[in-house]
């Protein structure tokens, strides 16, 4: 698993005085169509997540689901995978231990812990049968099969977050009336089945949700802190050579929570924690040659926000 992030904000206001420069020596209408300037790579941080399960870790977590009781009681149906086990294999599982009472939901979750990055606050994996509550147990074997990663981290630090309002150096009311845009630039995005991506006309649905307020339990209905931000259709088109933008709805929570931490910067990196989750259905055909070991989330987002540049600088 990698999280990379670069320094963020060092060159805002010198930028805006240049274009403020040029603005003034220019016609009323150029004014009025380039008064905007948009901040992103390399003065806020690019997040780049490999966030990929191995067979151990899904082993691992198999066990560490039940009691000793349990573990004992389940070693009958051989529970640890051996090398090559795909997706179909882990559904029929689950399916098991839901069966026979083991799991209350045919589903997994798993713990990456990140390490020596102080950024990444945590990932959460969750490979899951989609089956309502009140199903059949037999209709388990035939209800697809779903994977999400939720990651949690903080785009910039605190101190950061202050260098900005310091920079920008206005009131509260100005920087927010200034924050004209907020989108986010994805130059990857892909579901890995081992060194292979998988095209999105072998999945049922995917999409990136972006999370204001992370909660321990990743859940499919849709709040006010939870954004989806990138089309199903256009999955494919996004690549390094032909990045894809998408603007955040400008009433949303997620998008006054990362105005905010401009306009009132917090004391402590925590209070900057955001989320963002990634989420595929898988086409059944695709289960059976899809293998567990190093299946996973691959993407590079970059941040961006569109400041008007009159409104900050008079």
């Amino acid at each position: 698993m990698n999280v990379t992030f670069r320094p963020v904000f060092i060159r805002l206001r010198e930028g805006m005085l240049i274009l403020l420069m040029a603005l003034l020596t220019s016609g009323c209408a150029f004014i009025e169509s380039a008064a905007e300037i948009t901040v992103g790579e390399p003065d806020i941080a690019a997040v780049e997540i490999e966030s990929t399960v191995s067979l151990d870790q899904v082993n691992q977590a198999l066990l560490g689901n039940l009691s000793e009781e349990q573990k004992i009681a389940a070693e009958s149906l051989g529970l640890a995978f051996d090398s090559g086990a795909t997706l179909l294999d882990l559904r029929s599982r689950l399916c098991e231990l839901w069966k026979f009472g083991f799991y209350a939901r045919p589903r997994l979750d798993i713990e990456l812990t990140p390490k020596d990055d102080p950024n990444l606050k945590g990932v959460k994996v969750r490979l899951e049968v989609p089956i309502a509550a009140d199903a059949p147990v037999a209709a388990c074997l035939e209800t697809g099969f779903t994977a999400r990663a939720i990651v949690e981290f903080v785009p910039w630090t605190a101190e950061q977050a202050a260098q900005v309002k310091e920079q920008l150096n206005t009131d509260l009311a100005d920087i927010g009336d200034a924050i004209v845009q907020v989108r986010f630039a994805f130059s990857r995005l892909d579901f890995m089945r081992g060194d292979e991506a998988i095209t999105s006309d072998l999945l049922e649905d995917f999409a990136i949700i972006l999370i204001a307020d992370v909660e321990d339990d990743p859940t499919t209905p849709y709040d006010d802190s939870r954004l989806s931000i990138v089309p199903f259709f256009l999955l494919d088109t996004i690549s390094e050579a032909t990045p894809q933008r998408f603007e955040l709805d400008p009433d949303s929570l997620v998008t006054q929570s990362i105005k905010q931490t401009i306009l009132e910067p917090p004391s402590a990196n925590d209070e900057l924690a955001m989320g963002v989750e990634a989420f595929v259905a898988f086409r059944e055909s695709e289960l059976n040659s899809t293998p567990i070991d190093k299946s996973g989330f691959v993407f590079k987002m970059q941040p961006e926000i569109t400041i008007n540049v009159l409104k900050v600088l008079n």
